[in-house]
């Protein structure tokens, strides 16, 4: 599904004084599915969301359990349900630490799983939530493959885990000071940061 990003700045000024939060400049309009992301939270730009495949992990999908052993096969999640099959096996949802569906990767993260989006140093997650009739995002930040994934709520979060790297650091404090300025063409700046960092801090 194509997320395409169609807020004006003038549309995103009404926002700002009527959500009183600067982050509101980020929510986003779906072409199949209207939907937002929380004005509370620091989002990331989604292009990642549809180009991160992980087809590299192989042909078959598989789950890895929180015991550390590894299930190959089919994978089913009946509707409504607590209980993923594979392979004809049954688990409960919150023994999987993480599964591989042939294309993505989703981490189980609090009542549900997550895609990753983008993967490096760290990992990128994200869960869709429907609040009413708006779809909003959430994002998790994971630093390092045996961390659990956590919630950025705001751009501190997102500054905490670049640190070591100046460069997306000014990436973040830049773009930052594009919104509070409205200035809508910079709204990937959070998604670029972290790949800079992944890259080891290099421009990309």
């Amino acid at each position: 599904m194509l997320i395409v990003f169609v807020l004006s700045a003038k549309i995103y000024s009404m926002l700002y004084q009527r959500l009183l939060n600067p982050v509101a400049c980020l929510l986003m309009l779906f072409i199949f599915n209207a939907g937002c992301s929380t004005p509370y939270t620091a989002t990331i730009s989604y292009v990642e969301l549809f180009t991160n495949s992980e087809t590299h992990l192989g042909s078959i999908p598989f789950i890895v359990l929180r015991n550390g052993d590894t299930v190959f096969g089919k994978i089913k999640e009946p509707n409504f349900s607590k209980k993923i099959i594979v392979n004809g096996q049954t688990f409960n949802k919150k023994e999987v630490r993480y599964m591989y569906n042939w294309t993505s990767v989703f981490h189980w993260i609090g009542n549900g799983f997550g895609r990753r989006i983008i993967t490096g140093k760290i990992n990128v997650y994200t869960r869709t939530f429907l609040s009413g009739k708006i779809y909003y995002n959430v994002v998790y930040l994971q630093i390092g493959d045996q961390a659990e994934p956590v919630e950025a709520k705001t751009f501190d979060d997102y500054r905490k885990a670049v640190k070591d790297c100046p460069l997306a650091l000014e990436m973040i404090e830049k773009g930052v000071t594009d919104l509070k300025k409205a200035r809508m063409e910079k709204n990937s700046f959070l998604s670029t940061a972290i790949l800079v960092y992944n890259k080891g801090c290099e421009p990309f």
